[in-house]
């Protein structure tokens, strides 16, 4: 899971990525990673599947979060709270489903919830 694998390399027990960074690079990481790992447990990563490998979906995906939440918007102003809501429901997304993702995608993980500040 990208949340555990953040939390191994920064070592802090049980927090989060979102309550330990209001950084915009680690938090377009975490949801790179939850979302590749939906696709990979959905059977959307592999040859001949929506993404080729693994690190086609987190190259594609981290291009996804970068433009939804631009550097200049968003480094220093990531809501820990909101960011981990985005977070658990990439988690939650329904295999498969454009309209869960379109739900998840522009609605729980939207800018203005994500980069509000805390």
């Amino acid at each position: 899971m990208a949340v555990a694998g953040a939390l191994w390399l920064w070592g802090c027990g049980d927090s989060t990525v979102a309550e330990l960074t209001d950084s915009q690079q680690a938090a377009v990481d975490a949801a790179s990673e939850n979302l590749c790992d939906n696709f990979d447990a959905c059977g959307n990563v592999g040859e001949g599947k929506t993404y080729a490998s693994r690190s086609d979906c987190e190259t594609n995906r981290q291009a996804f979060w970068n433009e939804k939440w631009p550097v200049a918007d968003c480094d220093d102003r990531i809501h820990g709270d909101n960011l981990q809501t985005c977070l658990d429901a990439i988690e939650a997304m329904n295999c498969n489903s454009l309209v869960d993702e379109l739900r998840v995608m522009n609605g729980v993980c939207a800018q203005d919830k994500v980069c509000a500040g805390e």
